[in-house]
């Protein structure tokens, strides 16, 4: 890159035509804009510039950018050796001069008066001023920004660590709560296999269905803590599509009775009797989504119904038989853990 800076040659007189003299005017005056448009860009450009003797290795000109940064003036830079000033280089250790390196758009650091160190963008390129070789080098103070990217990645990782914390947590209160729950669904049916009154058979019938419900509740955070640890496994189980629905719709039958709500399920014949996949996870999705149908209904009829698919996979859905909350009208679980035997 060749560019012609303040240049100390002086225009000699010349003497020929008039035609020539006006030439040798214009250009003249064609190098003074030339030169006036290159200081103005010089001192406007929102690049901080040096301009470095390579034999001395002292700063020749620096632009206002250049000056704020470092926070020194004009005259407190012109002339100053740039080692251990504005380049933590040591003297015959120059990244261009000595060590050969190509320095284009490359992360360095820059010295301040105070000592402070800068993380800068920097690109260095040979000019030619005043007929002699000098290093112009270019650069973009990018500390604010790699501090920003430190803060980020910092909480970034602290967010990781709390989810991871939140999961662990999650697996380990589900287990220590599961325990012990199965442990009251199992006395409990066995009191139900006992002689009882209807009024204990009913108080045993409740205590059993809300233990029921609470297991479930804990399987879904033991759930949600696999998923967020991207450890939930799927089982690929051999299973009966229409038992397993009839087993898991059964058990919310009473609820929707209690709400006067109907509740019917279809498995349509040309679907096959059975399936390879996940039965546990289907019923975890059928309950929730006719739970919620359940819910947010308070009157009407709902049909959960089971369609074939593309590529082997069962569609799921629960319709309403009435418009009764515009949140309840129609909800869909694509059950991706399924496909035909």
């Amino acid at each position: 890159m060749n560019l012609s800076w303040r240049s100390s040659k002086k225009v000699e007189p010349f003497s020929g035509t008039d035609n020539d003299n006006a030439q040798g005017k214009r250009g003249q005056e064609e190098l003074r804009e030339s030169e006036a448009r290159l200081q103005v860009i010089f001192n406007c450009v929102q690049t901080g510039i040096f301009i470095i003797d390579p034999e001395t290795h002292r700063i020749v000109d620096a632009n206002p950018v250049a000056l704020e940064t470092i926070g020194v003036g004009r005259d407190q830079a012109i002339g100053v050796e740039c080692h251990k000033f504005i380049c933590p280089a040591e003297k015959g250790a120059c990244p261009v001069t000595d060590l050969r390196q190509t320095v284009d758009h490359s992360e360095r650091t820059l010295l301040t008066a105070s000592g402070e160190k800068r993380q800068i963008l920097k690109t260095v390129v040979s000019v030619v001023l005043d007929g002699r070789k000098h290093l112009l080098e270019s650069f973009i103070d990018i500390t604010d920004r790699k501090r920003a990217e430190e803060e980020l990645r910092a909480a970034k990782e602290a967010a990781e660590s709390a989810s991871r914390a939140k999961s662990e947590f999650l697996a380990t209160i589900s287990h220590e709560i599961r325990t012990p729950m199965n442990g009251i669904i199992g006395m409990t049916q066995l009191a139900l296999d006992s002689n009882l009154s209807r009024e204990q058979r009913e108080c045993l019938n409740a205590v059993k269905e809300s233990a029921d419900a609470l297991l479930t509740l804990i399987n879904g955070l033991l759930d949600f803590s696999k998923i967020e640890a991207k450890k939930l496994t799927l089982e690929l189980n051999e299973f009966d599509l229409q038992d397993a629905l009839s087993n898991t719709l059964r058990a919310l039958a009473p609820r929707a009775d209690e709400k006067g709500l109907g509740l019917t399920w279809e498995v349509p014949p040309e679907l096959p009797a059975r399936l390879i996949g996940d039965p546990g996870l289907l019923r975890q999705v059928v309950v929730n989504l006719v739970g919620n149908a359940i819910k947010f209904t308070e009157r009407g009829a709902w049909t959960c119904e089971s369609k074939p698919s593309r590529r082997g996979k069962i569609r799921l859905s629960c319709i309403s038989a009435s418009m009764i909350r515009a949140s309840a009208c129609r909800a869909k679980s694509k059950s991706g853990f399924l496909r035909a035997s």
